[in-house]
């Protein structure tokens, strides 16, 4: 398939599913909108329904207040409220206390706003006003009949409000009220309900919208009014909704009902307003045709805009892959005519020609990188001297020894046999740190016993860089340098010291010694052959020939060029008393290289 082929394709295939993304995201959004509006209006319908519940229940809770202060019907109370009310000698007395409370409740506003309030007491004195709808009087109901009675012990003097129930002082079959009732404060004076017809609470909680369930509960989970079937359960979620105070959309218990409600200060009412998910999403249809609008027009769009910006950008391209099918070894020079209109192509046309440049230098550094390889293996080899034949002559000593008695020459038997065979391992050109200083220890160990008193040593390495890579035979090399040449013409005690430290992202160890140090001469003459050795391998990429066996301080700089690049640190010099030190270091490395020089 063709660059530019691919290139449609795949950007097609990308603008069709960020259009489709689109569509999905302005869908969701919108849907989300759209139920957070209705949620805002639910919210206010729930509001309003408290507003006009509240008001509907005022004027109830009102009458009590009213009748008890007229005196006269407070005097006709406390008259009626008397143990021997009902004896002959307080007729006359019982029928005048009758009378003048039953003419209060005869009052226009009373008839014409209630549908009957009545005076009952435990005596079983029942006063009502007589009602214009034709509503027989059950005179015979006592105290002790009425169900909800018990529910006004606890009232102090306060209305309770009654959610829909059975007139329980009508003749015959009962009508559905709901009723405001006060217990009058005193002793046993008795109790004033207030009632209204349930027809005026469904004509109150009426709505346009038969998608929308309504209920209204009081603080102590009573039902007020519910215009669906409604079951305990239910109840009881709707109130531990309003307890976690969670003012959501989405009912917490039921993901699929948008819930809003508002509670009456006043009479501690909840009105509810519960409406289905669903539902609310079948009446935004329009939003699902305006998202798959909104996707069409910018899947044409970018559809129309790929297609003309990839002939435009495939051009310089196609012109690319020429020139790279046209170049060989002998024509590297070929380019092509820099276009302004095309920068990134001018960039890229720049950059291959500078990967051909990298490429060449990486094909002559690997032929020498070989080369050095395969000389340092050799170096290595030469070193061997039949290693099997010298493990046997130092079993022999060892066992000369141990007959002697002498556990001197066992240990330097065993000293020198670690040595060789750490030294003569050519399966692992490089090694740890940690295993330099080992192989380290053991030489600075047949040197005590050759110079006794007169060779003092100190090594301390950090933990931190013990696992970091060197090359093989590595620092033993400048001990052996500082023994044979720093102390040519010094009698005192020989003293060296192996610091290994980790700084600024580097690992760096440093040799010490007391000795003569490097003189002028010396020190121009390394830093002039570090000097070629770096222009004949870096620059000139000319191969150089390591001398076989040769560790001196040279072929050491070489062997870490080689592996660390140019990322290491190698410096040698006098220390400000007396003595030379070596410094060397390179960068601390997550994973070890695996690189052979």
């Amino acid at each position: 398939m063709r660059f530019r082929t691919k290139m449609i394709l795949i950007y097609t295939t990308f603008v069709f599913f960020i259009a489709l993304a689109l569509g999905i995201w302005y869908q969701s959004l919108s849907y989300k909108q759209f139920e957070a509006n209705e949620y805002q209006n639910n919210t206010l319908l729930a509001r309003q329904l408290v507003n006009q519940l509240d008001e509907t229940i005022k004027p109830m809770e009102f009458v009590p207040n009213y009748l008890l202060s007229d005196v006269e019907v407070l005097n006709a109370i406390r008259i009626l409220s008397r143990e021997d009310i009902k004896s002959s000698l307080m007729e006359k007395y019982r029928e005048e206390a009758t009378k003048a409370i039953r003419l209060r409740l005869q009052s226009y506003y009373l008839l014409s706003n209630f549908r009957r309030v009545i005076f009952f007491n435990e005596a079983g004195i029942v006063v009502a006003n007589i009602s214009t709808l034709g509503i027989k009087m059950n005179n015979e109901i006592t105290i002790q009949d009425i169900p909800w009675i018990d529910e006004l012990e606890n009232s102090r003097g306060e209305s309770i409000l009654l959610g829909p129930h059975m007139d329980d002082w009508q003749v015959n079959d009962s009508d559905v009220v709901f009723s405001s009732v006060k217990k009058i404060q005193g002793n046993n004076l008795g109790y004033i309900e207030v009632q209204k017809d349930y027809s005026k609470l469904e004509e109150l909680f009426q709505l346009p919208n038969h998608n929308i369930q309504v209920v209204a509960i009081m603080d102590d989970q009573r039902l007020i009014y519910a215009n669906f079937d409604i079951s305990k359960e239910k109840i009881n979620e709707l109130v531990k909704v309003k307890k976690l105070e969670d003012k959501k959309h989405l009912n917490p218990f039921n993901q699929k009902e948008l819930l809003s409600y508002d509670t009456s200060s006043e009479t501690g009412i909840t009105v509810y307003i519960l409406e289905n998910i669903k539902v609310i999403r079948e009446d935004a249809q329009y939003i699902i045709q305006a998202a798959f609008i909104i996707a069409g027009v910018f899947l044409i769009v970018s559809g129309i805009f790929v297609f003309i910006s990839s002939n435009f950008l495939s051009k310089p391209i196609q012109a690319l892959i020429e020139l790279m099918e046209k170049t060989h070894l002998d024509n590297m020079d070929l380019s092509i005519e820099d276009n302004e209109q095309h920068n990134e192509f001018k960039v890229l046309n720049q950059s291959y020609r500078r990967l051909l440049g990298r490429l060449n230098q990486s094909v002559i550094s690997e032929k020498k990188l070989l080369l050095l390889q395969s000389q340092a293996q050799f170096d290595l080899l030469q070193t061997q001297v039949n290693p099997h034949f010298i493990y046997n002559v130092l079993n022999v000593l060892s066992n000369r020894g141990v007959i002697n008695g002498d556990e001197k020459i066992c240990d330097m038997c065993s000293s020198l046999a670690n040595m060789l065979r750490y030294a003569t391992n050519t399966k692992d050109s490089m090694t740890t740190i940690e295993a330099e200083i080992e192989y380290l220890k053991e030489y600075f160990y047949l040197l005590k016993e050759r110079y006794l008193h007169k060779i003092e040593y100190v090594i301390e390495v950090s933990d931190t860089i013990k696992d970091e890579t060197v090359p093989r035979v590595f620092f033993q090399q400048f001990v052996e340098n500082s023994i044979k040449h720093g102390f040519e013409n010094v009698s005192k005690t020989m003293e060296i010291y192996v610091h290994g430290y980790e700084k600024n992202g580097y690992w760096y160890v440093e040799i010490q010694d007391n000795g003569d140090g490097f003189s002028e001469n010396q020190i121009e003459t390394l830093k002039k052959q570090m000097a070629e050795f770096r222009n004949q391998i870096l620059v000139e990429h000319i191969n150089i020939e390591l001398e076989i066996g040769g560790m001196g301080i040279i072929n050491t700089y070489g062997r870490m060029m080689l592996f660390y690049k140019e990322e290491f640190v190698f410096e040698f010099g006098n220390n400000d008393e007396k003595g030379a030190y070596i410094l060397v270091g390179a960068p601390i490395k997550d994973e070890s290289r695996d690189q052979s020089v």
